[in-house]
């Protein structure tokens, strides 16, 4: 299909279809959208001639089709009316030319891939992503994407620009909806990986954005900060047993978690239980271990334990004994005269809390034995 020079498209619907591509020939240069016009590509279009915008344009790429637009596009800069460029249908559209125009770009549905804009893009309900992935790309103006949008950036590698995805911003931005993360060509990231994938000169308005991130190797799990200027990603330990295996270099299946690397008579598991850092270390804060003292302010004597915040995938449990020949039982499956009169829990940090169980065994046998058990959620 040629559109020889000065060919235009004045205004309604012009439809491409079929597989193939569309391209200079003959003395065709561009296609002119003089009037309010809507251009439906259909599967496999490729189209390298310029668009030059004289008025509003709509691209519609219907469901399940993809299509491309190589040729660069223009504006006649003569015009006093708004020229903005909306891309319409569920299907995927990738601009691979320079968009030359400084009006504002909108993606209401599908999928929008791009390198560049001169204006501002604003994502109502589509989905979008940089086209040359992974690649910089960049926006002069602002991007605002609203509740029902998604920016979607693929990370292959921890160099910017070249191994994943960047957006650059040149204006103040607003971001709803969902950031998406993708990984590619086979890539795993490794404790201490940082992706910087949003900068901006401008500001940055974090207007509830929601994160769709990939899954990554247990004992792994994302960090996300946005600022006014950035957002960065980051891959950190996870707060639980996985997080605590992978850091310390215990194995994944648990076989060492009732080892003692230290050597000091504390299994390695406890070092999480109790928050006692290392498990490679022999020395620790001992305050922290289980203790039990006489007391006369709530009763007999006082049991204090150290346990997580937090669900760390540990089942920790307090249990007794009359005597050590006995069964050790969990104190909550005795009768109400062996339940603390009273619990304190005392803040430690940000992550483990003390606990005191406070006893009074009144007209009950009072000579009992403790233990904190500690065991994998299964």
């Amino acid at each position: 299909m040629i559109f020889p020079e000065g060919q235009a498209v004045e205004a309604g619907t012009l439809s491409l279809q079929g597989n193939g591509s569309i391209g200079e020939d003959d003395g065709a240069t561009r296609l002119n959208v003089n009037g309010v016009s809507t251009l439906e590509y259909g599967d496999g279009i490729r189209n390298s001639l310029p668009i030059f915008l004289r008025a509003r344009l709509n691209m519609n790429v219907s469901d399940g089709a993809a299509a491309t637009q190589s040729g660069d596009f223009s504006y006649d800069i003569r015009e006093t009316d708004p020229i903005t460029f909306t891309k319409t249908g569920a299907g995927q559209l990738t601009l691979s030319g320079s968009q030359g125009y400084i009006g504002l770009t909108t993606i209401s549905e599908g999928t929008l891939l791009a390198d560049n804009f001169t204006g501002s893009v604003l994502n109502t309900g589509g989905t979008f992503s940089p086209g040359q992935s992974p690649a910089t790309t960049s926006i002069g103006g602002g991007y605002t994407q609203q509740a029902g949008g998604t920016v979607l950036l693929e990370i292959g590698g921890t160099t910017a620009g070249t191994d994943y995805d960047v957006l650059t911003l040149g204006a103040n931005s607003d971001l709803a909806g969902t950031i998406a993360v993708q990984l590619i060509n086979g890539f795993t990231p490794s404790f201490g990986d940082q992706f910087t994938l949003i900068t901006s000169t401008a500001t940055i308005t974090d207007s509830g954005v929601s994160y769709n991130l990939p899954a990554l190797s247990a004992g792994l799990e994302w960090t996300t900060t946005m600022s006014t200027t950035s957002l960065v990603l980051e891959i950190g330990y996870s707060n639980d047993l996985d997080g605590f295996r992978a850091q310390y270099g215990l194995n994944p299946d648990g076989s060492e978690d009732a080892l003692d690397w230290s050597g000091n008579g504390i299994a390695n598991i406890l070092y999480l239980a109790f928050g006692l850092g290392d498990p490679n270390e022999s020395d620790f804060d001992r305050t922290r271990l289980p203790s039990i003292e006489n007391e006369s302010t709530f009763g007999d004597y006082a049991l204090s334990f150290v346990q997580p915040k937090t669900n760390v995938g540990l089942d920790i449990d307090l249990t007794t004994t009359e005597d050590l020949t006995s069964s050790f039982v969990d104190i909550d499956s005795l009768g109400s005269a062996y339940q603390p009169v009273q619990t304190d829990p005392e803040s430690l940090d940000a992550d483990y809390e003390r606990i005191t169980e406070h006893f009074d065994f009144v007209g009950e046998e009072e000579i009992r034995f403790y233990r904190i058990e500690v065991d994998e959620t299964e």
